[in-house]
């Protein structure tokens, strides 16, 4: 079995704010011949780990003295020579899971851990995912897709879009027939080809830690900073909101909503919200105790329409139990704020109005910001 060793820099601060002890968490990967387990080999295990926090190991080690400045990380890779070494890999990766409670990999829900856990138990021997916590990067990472503007979420284009650039330009699948002709005539430059593949799904994970900054965002991790009113040049108002986010995005973003501009830049996040002055409607609910007055265009409860002539008055249909109202009005999904006004009946947006007391009261903005941030989050941007 051959055993490598690299130190890489890290820096912890994305892991830390999603409360990842970086000291008790390890990152892996695997290399196999296929994706079936009981029909394929393990070959290859990479793990990251802290450094300052790894056991010693009781194997010798081709170690990469890389110079690194601030926290220091370990990726350690064990490559079996020759498939029989399945085993030996297995009990290796055991003993050092020890010392870790905290597993991030990525999709590692589906394939890695599911592949290990079947030949843990074809070769009998007791599991170490049983009672470790698990943090799937793809799993985490999937909703940001349309946030993200990608077309896929594996994990080069992640990287791509982080602007990371890799060595290596091998898949797992390519690899296959690089490990068995390894097997059979030992070869440098395969063995090369292989731990670099994996070794890099390894570090590359590091990065990727950065984009914890846009799940920051949707978790409620941020401070409201400022509320203002814009004014353009063409008379129209727009209120911007800005946000104080507690570690900067790697990749500024920006998306057109159905109620107004989001963008995210540095440590920075913006909402700009047209202000509509218009005619909007509020639609009763119990429309069945309404009459609709033509002439008036509105509704009005029963109980004081009956001191109105019959010919002014007609039974109020869903669609025409309404009264009206003009003024500035925002935005908001759903109805946290009172009452709700719609430009028509079938309009799923609703609106409410803008007042001075809105503006100058900060609790009622934070709350407007954190309303909107979590539709942007629900919804396929």
């Amino acid at each position: 079995m051959i055993t490598n060793r690299k130190n890489i820099n890290f820096s912890e601060e994305y892991l830390i704010s999603q409360h990842i002890n970086p000291a008790d968490c390890i990152f892996f990967d695997i290399e196999t011949t296929g994706f079936r387990a009981g029909t394929s080999h393990l070959y290859l295990i990479g793990a990251a780990v802290r450094t300052s926090s790894m056991p010693k190991l009781h194997t010798n080690t081709s170690a990469d003295a890389t110079a690194v400045i601030g926290e220091s990380w370990t990726i350690l890779q064990w490559m079996a020579e020759q498939p029989q070494e399945e085993t030996q890999l297995l009990r290796t990766f055991t003993q050092f899971m020890k010392s870790y409670h905290t597993v991030l990999h990525f999709n590692g829900d589906r394939f890695d851990i599911p592949y290990m856990n079947e030949k843990y138990t074809q070769y009998q021997l007791p599991s170490p995912f049983a009672d470790r916590q698990s943090v799937d990067l793809y799993h985490l990472f999937r909703p940001l897709k349309p946030l993200l503007k990608l077309d896929h979420m594996k994990q080069k284009s992640l990287e791509v879009f982080l602007g990371q650039n890799r060595d290596d330009q091998y898949d797992g699948g390519k690899l296959i027939p690089v490990y068995r002709s390894f097997c059979k005539d030992g070869s440098p430059h395969s063995c090369s080809l292989l731990l670099l593949h994996n070794q890099e799904d390894v570090s590359g994970m590091f990065s990727l830690t950065s984009i914890f900054s846009y799940l920051n965002l949707f978790q409620g991790n941020y401070s409201f900073q400022s509320a203002q009113i814009l004014s353009s040049q063409d008379g129209h108002r727009e209120l911007l909101i800005t946000l104080d986010l507690p570690l900067p995005v790697p990749v500024p973003v920006s998306h057109m909503l159905d109620f107004g501009y989001f963008t995210l830049r540095d440590q920075c996040g913006k909402l700009l919200i047209p202000i509509l002055e218009d005619n909007l409607y509020y639609f009763f609910p119990d429309y069945k105790n309404y009459y609709y007055l033509p002439a008036e265009d509105q509704a009005i409860h029963k109980s004081i329409a009956s001191y109105v002539d019959r010919q002014h008055r007609t039974a109020a249909r869903a669609e025409t139990c309404y009264i009206r109202k003009n003024g500035p009005f925002l935005p908001q999904p759903g109805e946290q704020n009172t009452p709700a006004f719609r430009r028509s009946y079938k309009d799923d947006l609703r609106w409410f109005s803008l007042t001075d007391e809105f503006l100058h009261s900060r609790e009622q903005l934070e709350a407007y910001a954190r309303l909107l941030i979590s539709h942007i989050a629900c919804q396929d941007i």
